[in-house]
């Protein structure tokens, strides 16, 4: 089973400052039965699941959510996975476009 996180709810795990863990973490939870999934419903290609391949991994500020970003067939178009790292879980994903101005988060001046 997915969940395809709305825009708000994939904001509410996010935080004014995410820290770049791709190098210095390892997997909290095993992703990959997931992504099998959403390779299943046409959303991942199977390429990323047999390569296992992650552009990069966040964590927000208080370290209770986890982002793994995706490659798609799209410049600039991802998708993430989102990890509650308290409960050891994926919660679901959102399909992240920084193409549309209206799914990237401006940064206060």
């Amino acid at each position: 089973m997915i969940t395809e996180l709305t825009y708000e709810e994939y904001l509410d795990t996010m935080s004014e400052e995410m820290t770049d863990v791709t190098e210095t973490t390892d997997a909290t939870v095993d992703i990959w039965p997931y992504v099998a999934h959403l390779v299943k419903h046409g959303i991942v290609t199977q390429e990323v699941l047999e390569k296992q391949e992650v552009e990069i991994v966040y964590w927000n500020e208080d370290e209770t959510f986890e982002h793994v970003l995706l490659p798609t067939d799209k410049e600039e178009v991802f998708v993430v996975v989102v990890v509650d790292l308290d409960e050891e879980l994926v919660i679901g994903h959102h399909i992240l476009d920084l193409t549309n101005e209206e799914q990237v988060p401006l940064e206060e001046e």
